[in-house]
Order: structure tokens, then sequence, then C-alpha cells
């Protein structure tokens, strides 16, 4: 199975397009391999790099080179812990779904090293500031408020339907929605009443009784990410934009 080009455009132009030309608007793209995927795998998931797509001179073409870059680096990405080459199979892209305040990142990031200088200098630690995952991890923390993300692990229709049932109800419209191997994610604006929506998701996870629900709702201070359209994942999914949703956008 080959990653789909015309589904990557599809998703740009409908998720990030809206974002062009905003100053200190930064999404990042991140490739997982998943022990899921690739029983091999020594750790649950690994996770090779992280790019920065800065949203100020952002484009398609810009966003498209990008993925193959990160295609192209995970091509030698080995187990550290084996030394064994990683499959294609075992990744799966993910982007940001909340665009990140990269001037905001920039200050917490200098507080940082200002923090590291002083402890070298007071001979507290001489552990070795990386400032360039630093500087990523301080975007991590500083997202603009614009989704909250529903990561739904199940297929199962009538589930799938009663969720879809509460959006009309309660007149919550959604962002985007994404169909993965295993489920959905769905992006969901901030700023509506979601008070049924969580009540929703609480009463799932109370009834699931200490095993993992079929619907979580991840905030936007959780720096939530979503799947990328058009890449596959493991070696029998290709990820797509999903139309179940249609009617709540």
């Amino acid at each position: 199975m080959e990653d789909n080009k015309e589904f990557q455009k599809n998703f740009y132009n409908s998720y990030l397009k809206p974002y062009e030309g905003r100053l200190h608007h930064t999404f990042i793209i991140m490739p997982f391999a998943r022990r899921k995927y690739y029983s091999e795998l020594t750790m649950i998931t690994f996770n090779r790099c992280r790019e920065l797509l800065s949203c100020k001179d952002m484009n398609l073409k810009k966003f498209l080179d990008l993925i193959d870059k990160v295609n192209f680096v995970i091509k030698s990405s080995i187990d550290p812990k084996t030394g064994k080459k990683i499959p294609r199979k075992a990744w799966v892209f993910y982007i940001t779904a909340n665009p990140l305040n990269d001037r905001q990142a920039l200050f917490m990031h200098q507080e940082s090293i200002n923090r590291a200088i002083k402890e070298m200098v007071l001979g507290s630690t001489n552990i070795p500031f990386k400032a360039i995952s630093n500087y990523k991890t301080s975007l991590h923390k500083s997202p603009y408020r614009e989704v909250v993300k529903l990561d739904i692990d199940t297929k199962d229709p009538k589930l799938i339907q009663s969720l879809k049932s509460l959006f009309i109800e309660n007149n919550i419209k959604i962002r985007y929605a994404v169909e993965s191997r295993a489920g959905y994610h769905v992006l969901v604006p901030c700023g509506q009443d979601m008070k049924n929506l969580y009540l929703f998701a609480k009463k799932i996870k109370e009834e699931a009784k200490g095993s993992d629900p079929w619907l979580t709702i991840e905030g936007v201070s959780q720096s939530p990410h979503v799947v990328i359209p058009g890449i596959c994942q493991s070696d029998d999914w290709l990820v797509k934009q999903s139309d179940f949703f249609d009617e709540c956008l």
C-alpha cells in the first residue's frame, strides 16, 4: 500500500490552508513507530523526529515536501536497543491539532536556557542542554485554543451513531474528522457549549470500569495531535478524511 498525495492535498486545503500567512503560528509533524504495528519494536512508541511547519510562509508545496522529508528520514531509522531497521509499516504520521504559538514558546525556551546556565554555573548539574529539543517541547506547551480532539477507538456503527446524534441534538459543530485504522479522530472547535459532550464521555469512561473507553476527549492543554490523511498506517490501512460526521460541519 502506498501513500496518497491527493488525500494529503485535501487535508492541507481543508484544515491547514486557513492558517497560511499567520504570524507566530506553527504546526509540528511527528512520525511515530508503534509496537502495535511492528511487534519486534522494543518500545511501545518511538519518535524519530519533529518537523516544524511555520504558517508564516506555509503553502501546499512546503507541506508536501515536509511529508516527503519525514518519509526519507524514517527510512534509515533503527531501533536504538537492537540496532535493527524499523520497517515503514511500523510508522504513522501525526500533526498537532492546534497551531502553536512560537513567540510564546521562544520566551519559555529562553527562560529554560537561563535556568540551565545558572545550574551549570553553580555546578548543580553537568547535563548538556539540548536547545533544539527544548524549544520544540516549549512549542508543545504553547498551543492556540482552536480545537479539542475526540479520540474514538471503535468503528461500531451504533456507538459512532450515538456520538453523531449527540452532536446534532446539541448543535455541536466539528472542524474535521479523520478515519484511522482503529477508529476516528474528530476535531471540535472550542467556544461551543460542550457540556453534554463531556458528560457523555464521562459516562462512557465510567461504564468502561477501568478498561480503555471507546471515547476520550483531549483538551487544548494536552497538545492533541491527529493522524495525517494520505499516509499509510501499518501495511493495511490508508488514513483518510471521514465523511461520516459531515452533517456536523
